[in-house]
């Protein structure tokens, strides 16, 4: 056994909290035989009663990341973890529990508020903008520009854009740029130097690319807010600008009930906090939102001291609809990679957010390269509060995109991606690489992807990959090198006609790691493989071994004892067999658990994660029987009669 090695406790930090998640990192040191663990608890203020919730995850020196192309890290001495699941605008107490064998233990029991959504102001004063296309008497005070109306706009009222087409820029610019026989804000522009000039966000030149620099402070119960008609009808058309809306500097905006259409980018900061966007429609454009904590002249870095901030976005029951044509998003990698270049067609996603206490939820996005990303800082800042975390992606469905549909690339703690629906995508969630984590995957159905369904590649360390539904015609292959995590209560259902055998990848921290409580489907190889990562390059493997069937695999590997196997797509209720080709929705899909299937009743108990258990334990895959359908995409307002 190793020497004994007290823990030590140091500070204690609580993340930016999201609507329905409290995320914490307690750093440490000591504990070298990494044998301490941290319990956790949580209640409401005033509650008398704890309910258990996930223990935080341990990293002690771990690597994440490849050095080959220098992204790098080595995971700090620190427990990080999340309680889920809880309401909006609420006091809680979170207990944690510091024990270890060796001396060290003690409990601590902090205070915490799930973020409050930006206030209505009763009585809020209106200031009205027209369309130049306007004939009718007006309301006042009016404004002919929204930039008018913003000059003038003070916390707590709203900026009213009234219906029709607000129209920006040069209406025939995005032709001269692209040409007739291109995709406008897919394909690079013709011009390399006009490609510079709408992908380059410096300071300088957004202010001569944009429409209008949001920059002003209100707070959450007086947030400045900007609207169109609730009808959907008020149209911003950008005339092929850089931007339409600059957010840096902001503080408390709302956007909603606005069309965005024919702009490079619609909505774009590196430096605004508490921003909500609720119920807009984003199309014909490169970017829907691109906002990251970075310097203005370094796209994808920042550096520790510096002052930029995304916080507290809301981005809430929008429809993203990219320009990729329908049906044709396999061309991404097959064909359009080699025609025009990798990083001019990665210039295209739906959401690209990145800092810390964010809730992105109930949007459609389809059609862009990626559908959903955290924000691009290939190296995490030393400075905890710099990196992503604490980011939640829940109840979207996402739909043909050429890469991703969901990229948690470069996260850093409590990255949480759950109940999401993705399809047709050439692979379904991205991890290349989280950077320690916890990055929690939960209850989200996958279905039909070019490749894998997961994209756990670069090492990344420290998934919490529990409850999902992958229908996929690839199984459980998956590249190697995860490290750290913990996968259970999925399902891996793939094609027959599957070449690779139902599971192929490998884990580097069998000690630390655990694949278990799992449901595989039968495939035309039924081989079992479980491969030796290389660790320094992500792609290959320095040896696999091979297995005959599922119990040699279990009694070799300790891993899987107690999943189960030779399963079919038809253990759902009402599911095709995935294929690797574009694949159009049909009605009646339903991936809930057949009523006799042998993956009902036979979960791991999760507490926080799985407490709505009909059965005598958890099903598997992303749907409990007996509990409400998850909604995925945007809701349905409800309209007043008055």
């Amino acid at each position: 056994d190793p020497d004994p090695s007290p823990i030590q406790a140091g500070e204690l930090r609580l993340q930016q909290s999201t609507l329905h998640a409290i995320g914490v990192q307690w750093d440490m040191k000591g504990d070298f035989n990494r044998n301490a663990t941290v319990l956790v608890a949580y209640r409401k203020t005033g509650d008398s009663q704890w309910q258990q919730a996930q223990p935080l995850l341990r990293t002690l020196f771990d690597g994440a990341g490849t050095s080959r192309i220098g992204w790098h890290v080595v995971c700090p001495n620190r427990f990080s973890g999340s309680v889920l699941n809880l309401d909006p605008a609420t006091s809680y107490q979170v207990r944690l529990t510091l024990h270890d064998p060796d001396g060290g233990d003690q409990e601590q029991i902090i205070e915490a508020q799930t973020k409050q959504a930006l206030g209505d102001v009763a009585n809020a004063t209106v200031l009205h903008v027209y369309p130049q296309s306007y004939q009718g008497a007006r309301l006042t005070p009016n404004f002919d520009t929204i930039n008018q109306a913003y000059d003038a706009v003070q916390a707590g009222q709203t900026i009213l854009l009234h219906s029709g087409v607000h129209q920006f820029g040069d209406v025939q610019a995005r032709q001269q740029r692209y040409g007739d026989d291109r995709i406008a804000y897919i394909h690079p522009p013709l011009d390399e130097q006009v490609t510079q000039l709408y992908t380059d966000f410096s300071a300088e030149n957004r202010q001569h690319n944009r429409v209008i620099h949001l920059n002003k402070q209100a707070s959450v119960t007086e947030p400045i807010t900007i609207t169109g008609a609730a009808d959907g009808s008020t149209i911003l058309d950008g005339g092929a600008v850089g931007i339409m809306m600059d957010l840096t500097g902001a503080v408390s905006h709302r956007i909603s009930h606005l069309t965005f259409r024919n702009m490079e980018t619609a909505i774009y900061a590196n430096d605004a906090q508490q921003i909500e966007i609720a119920n807009c429609h984003f199309v014909d454009l490169r970017y829907g939102i691109n906002a990251g904590p970075h310097h203005d002249h370094h796209l994808n870095k920042q550096a520790d001291d510096s002052s930029s901030r995304i916080t507290g976005w809301t981005v809430i029951n929008n429809s993203f609809i990219g320009n990729w044509p329908e049906g044709q998003w396999q061309n991404g990698w097959s064909v359009d990679k080699n025609i025009y270049g990798y990083l001019p067609l990665r210039l295209n996603t739906g959401i690209q957010l990145g800092g810390q206490g964010h809730d992105i939820a109930h949007n459609l996005v389809r059609g862009f390269w990626d559908g959903i990303s955290v924000y691009p800082i290939v190296m995490p800042p030393s400075d905890p509060t710099m990196c992503n975390g604490a980011i939640d992606i829940y109840n979207n469905r996402i739909d043909q995109c050429p890469d991703d549909g969901i990229e948690m690339d470069y996260g850093v703690a409590n990255i949480r991606v759950i109940r999401n629906y993705i399809t047709n995508t050439h692979m379904g969630i991205s991890m290349q690489p989280v950077f320690g984590g916890p990055g929690y995957v939960i209850r989200n159905v996958i279905y039909n992807t070019r490749i894998f369904a997961l994209k756990i590649a670069r090492n990344p360390s420290g998934l919490r990959i529990f409850h999902n539904t992958f229908a996929v015609a690839n199984a459980a292959r998956m590249e190697t090198g995860w490290a750290n995590t913990l996968m259970v209560n999925n399902l891996f259902l793939g094609s027959p006609d599957t070449p690779s055998g139902p599971l192929w990848t490998g884990n580097p921290t069998p000690l630390l790691s655990k694949l278990d409580y799992n449901g595989y489907s039968q495939t035309a190889c039924n081989k079992w493989f479980w491969v030796i990562p290389a660790m320094d390059r992500p792609y290959h493997a320095s040896g696999q071994i091979v297995f005959d069937s599922f119990t040699d695999f279990q009694n070799a590997t300790g891993m899987e004892t107690h999943g189960i196997s030779n399963l079919a797509i038809n253990t759902l209720v009402n599911v095709p067999a995935p294929t690797t080709r574009h694949w159009a929705e049909q009605p009646g899909l339903n991936f809930s658990l057949a009523h006799d299937s042998p993956a009902v009743d036979r979960g791991m108990v999760l507490p926080n994660i799985n407490d709505q258990v009909t059965g005598d334990a958890p099903d598997l895959g992303a749907l409990e029987q007996g509990v409400d359908l998850p909604v995925y995409g945007p809701v349905l307002e409800e309209v007043s009669d008055e």
